[in-house]
């Protein structure tokens, strides 16, 4: 039989705010929710946390979900609900709307869910530390918006079926991505405004995938493994793109190409820079000394569009080589 379980307790901190100040009230929510027979349909799971720690995990408990939550509770309420008919997993923080002296809430979510269970998962997070460890889950989509965020995006061993989409946005972001072969996305979408991407294709590998990248001001780097293809049609508009591993690239201007107009879309005050954008095409290329492999498997092909505005985006051939499986 399905059981909820919510536990909650409150407890005094004193930090330190400016004269006058009151001292923060501290309090933790925990809810959790029993796995049966019958939860083996999507569940939607929807993270909102503004400023904070936040970590999301496979269960190491037979629970459908297991979140923990440490929040301020004279400036924020918690949100911890659960849908039965919908299957929609609610968590995060809602902020009330004053001001507090001091800084802003150093609360901590921790979320484990159900292995097996497939999920549509969607995060929306502010100025947190978010380290997302999505191996070994049964991941259907994958959604995330980001502000001033530090983030860790890792498949340390292999999505247990297939993600139909993975469609990540970051804004000034220090954000790295793991073991993205794992992941086991035919199509993955990533936006970053500012900051620093780093997203490494390591992993093994049992599908194409096509990247859709977009970098406007800040630095992304793309990490393959020298036994895969790459094709390349990313555009350089007042930034520069480039592939550490192709000899044979060809750089030529293009300043009629229509196809590609998601950057007017997104940035409006660039829509007029078309003058002096260049088309980078990496053909794929061998490895220049081939590294032996056990068990040869079909090659796979990594397809890149996109573009970077004013930032750069490089192809770099240097992730760790893996075994194709079939």
């Amino acid at each position: 039989m399905m059981r909820h379980v919510i536990a909650a307790w409150a407890f005094g901190l004193s930090l330190a705010y400016p004269l006058g100040a009151q001292e923060m009230d501290i309090r933790s929510l925990r809810v959790s929710r029993a796995v049966s027979g019958s939860d083996t349909s999507l569940m939607h799971v929807n993270i909102t946390y503004g400023v904070g720690t936040l970590t999301v995990e496979p269960s190491a408990t037979p629970v459908l979900y297991d979140a923990r939550l440490v929040y301020p509770a004279d400036r924020a309420t918690p949100v911890a609900t659960f849908d039965q008919a919908s299957r929609t997993l609610a968590l995060g923080i809602k902020k009330r709307n004053f001001d507090v002296p001091g800084k802003d809430s150093e609360g901590v979510l921790h979320v484990q869910v159900a292995r097996g269970v497939p999920l549509d998962l969607s995060l929306q997070i502010g100025a947190t530390d978010a380290t997302l460890n999505l191996g070994g889950l049964a991941v259907h989509s994958l959604t995330l918006k980001g502000g001033a965020t530090e983030a860790t995006l890792r498949f340390d061993s292999a999505n247990t079926i297939r993600m139909e989409s993975m469609d990540l946005k970051v804004g000034a972001a220090d954000f790295h991505a793991r073991g993205l072969a794992n992941a086991r996305a035919k199509h993955i979408a990533i936006k970053g405004a500012a900051g620093d991407i780093d997203l490494s294709f390591d992993g093994t590998w049992s599908n194409d995938v096509t990247l859709d990248s977009r970098v406007y001001f800040g630095h992304m780097r793309i990490h393959v493994p020298p036994n895969i293809q790459v094709y390349s049609t990313a555009k350089a508009i007042l930034g520069e793109v480039s592939d550490a591993g192709d000899h044979l690239a060809a750089a030529a201007a293009d300043t009629s190409d229509d196809s590609d107009n998601s950057d007017s879309s997104d940035m409006q005050d660039m829509g007029d820079m078309g003058d002096s954008s260049k088309m980078v095409k990496a053909h794929p290329h061998p490895h220049p000394a081939p590294m032996p492999v056990v068990h040869q498997g079909p090659t796979y092909t990594l397809r890149i569009s996109g573009s970077a505005t004013i930032g750069s985006l490089e192809i770099m051939h240097d992730a760790p080589l893996q075994t194709s499986s079939h």
